[in-house]
């Protein structure tokens, strides 16, 4: 969803900088999603290596929207079923860390 995030701040940034003649403040998490190359390897060799949010396509953001709707669809099907009749027992465990301060310019440990 880095696609939907960063165009949807395309006016004001454009807006901002016209303004104060300068860029917004982006937080490191937003420019992880926005800026910050990602890459994947198989077997040593790079598959992929581009912006996260800046440089996805409508058509890529749209086909990446379709195969997350087949996912969700499964999961709830399979696997965090709400259906009465399927007797699941399934829990989900979600690593949320410790309750120390997270600072929001500090990367983490």
């Amino acid at each position: 969803m880095c696609h939907d995030h960063y165009h949807g701040f395309e006016q004001f940034r454009r807006d901002y900088g016209e303004h104060f003649g300068k860029d917004a403040y982006e937080g490191a998490v937003v420019h992880f999603s926005w800026f910050v190359l990602w890459s994947s390897s198989t077997a040593g060799t790079l598959t992929c290596c581009r912006a996260v949010g800046k440089s996805v396509s409508a058509e890529e953001h749209k086909a990446q929207v379709e195969e997350l709707k087949v996912f969700r669809k499964w999961f709830d099907k399979n696997v965090m079923t709400k259906d009465p009749d399927s007797l699941s027992d399934a829990i989900m465990i979600m690593p949320y860390g410790s309750s120390n301060p997270k600072y929001r310019d500090q990367p983490n440990e």
